[in-house]
């Protein structure tokens, strides 16, 4: 009789995210005391769900990218858990990244850089990339803003000839947009693909066109030229709580819920972003200013003697450039440092998040909170970061 679980790992290895992946499923497991065996594909670094047919292992933590994946997963005759998010639905149990809060974060920080115009550059038929695009979109309209979409066709088997194709029909669509334009990509590589789009072209990084993705590859996104800033998935975490999920179903045990979805743990930026999008000297002191003090108790008036300009001045340049008002935007800064700070460390007590935060007490906090979110923050961590654990539970 074996003494140790046999875990098949059938998903790309060598790829940061999903590295990340690894290290969340080898501290559960000891962490808890289990001995898995982890079954992978040392050479070719990818097991797929193909080769999983024949195998006689106790449970694997898989990507069902495609509806052949998806086909045989469900014929599995061990507990798999998917943790890839390529699907709309998953066939088994999924863990994965949340893409609709990626999409938020990511529009949050492109509208805190002053932007009035964006773009998102997804990926058809892909369901992390739609789900992205869609709270990308959806965060924009709250603040009356909208942005254009193009997709393309994933290349997992193309020639050469359509990457090309694509990158010229990329340069096309990056020229015809109005500038100072936001692009938000579905990952780092396209991203990437979009900085290479805007080199061709002779479009300025970050003072024409800031460029952000999703993945937060280290080695892609400071070697981009400029640098790229990222949104960070949270890696660990899915692969912490996919491994919880396949114990579970490992033990026979029921899941609360068979889709688990993580909020991403943040945002990295770095040069491709690293920009106020205003044209007057006086309106980008005043923003640059709140940026570097919105975590301390101050108020519009020290904005006023910092920059030398009139409320009414400020109250109309800010609208017509941000679209807000000045207390507003200060507010947007402050809720978004709640929110990080409440991702990465979700048991600090609100009233030591709002001090964090430049809010004076707890009760001005959850009155922008609930302005700019429709949620309180205990209401946010508990949706956003407690409950998305609780399915496991």
């Amino acid at each position: 009789m074996r003494n140790s679980k046999q875990i098949a790992l059938a998903f790309p290895l060598g790829v940061s995210h999903f590295e990340g992946i690894v290290r969340g499923i080898v501290d559960f497991s000891q962490q808890h005391g289990l001995r898995w065996s982890l079954l992978t594909m040392p050479e070719s670094l990818e097991l797929s769900v193909a080769q999983l047919r024949s195998w006689r292992g106790d449970g694997a933590v898989v990507a069902v990218n495609t509806p052949a994946d998806a086909a045989l997963a469900s014929k599995a005759s061990f507990p798999l858990v998917n943790i890839s998010g390529a699907l709309a639905r998953s066939p088994v149990p999924r863990v994965t990244v949340d893409g609709m809060q990626i999409g938020e974060l990511a529009a949050d920080h492109l509208m805190a850089c002053g932007f009035r115009h964006f773009a998102y550059y997804g990926l058809s038929r892909v369901g992390y990339a739609q789900a992205r695009g869609q709270g990308f979109a959806e965060r924009l309209e709250t603040f009356g803003l909208s942005c254009v979409q193009c997709e393309a066709i994933p290349l997992f088997h193309s020639p050469i000839r359509t990457a090309e194709r694509q990158q010229k029909e990329l340069i096309r669509w990056l020229e015809s947009l109005p500038k100072p334009l936001a692009l938000f990509a579905a990952s780092d590589y396209r991203a990437r693909i979009a900085q290479e789009a805007c080199h061709a072209c002779g479009l300025r990084m970050p003072h024409e066109v800031a460029i952000l993705g999703v993945n937060n590859d280290p080695i892609l996104c400071e070697h981009s030229d400029p640098p790229l800033s990222s949104v960070s998935r949270n890696s660990y975490a899915v692969g912490q709580q996919a491994a919880a999920m396949l114990q579970r179903l490992m033990q026979g045990k029921p899941l609360k819920q068979n889709e688990v979805l993580v909020p991403p743990d943040g945002l990295v930026k770095r040069a491709s972003t690293d920009v106020i999008a205003v044209n007057d000297p006086r309106l980008a002191a005043a923003v640059q200013f709140l940026h570097e003090r919105a975590q301390e108790p101050i108020g519009v008036d020290a904005v006023l003697r910092h920059v030398g300009v009139s409320r009414r001045w400020l109250e109309y340049g800010f609208r017509d450039a941000l679209g807000t008002t000045p207390y507003e935007y200060l507010c947007r800064l402050r809720v978004d440092r709640a929110r990080t700070l409440m991702r990465e460390s979700p048991r600090t007590r609100l009233q030591e998040v709002a001090e964090g935060c430049g809010f004076s007490n707890t009760k001005q906090m959850n009155a922008a909170f609930l302005r700019l979110t429709a949620l309180t923050p205990r209401q946010y961590r508990e949706q956003h970061v407690r409950g998305r654990a609780a399915g496991l539970a």
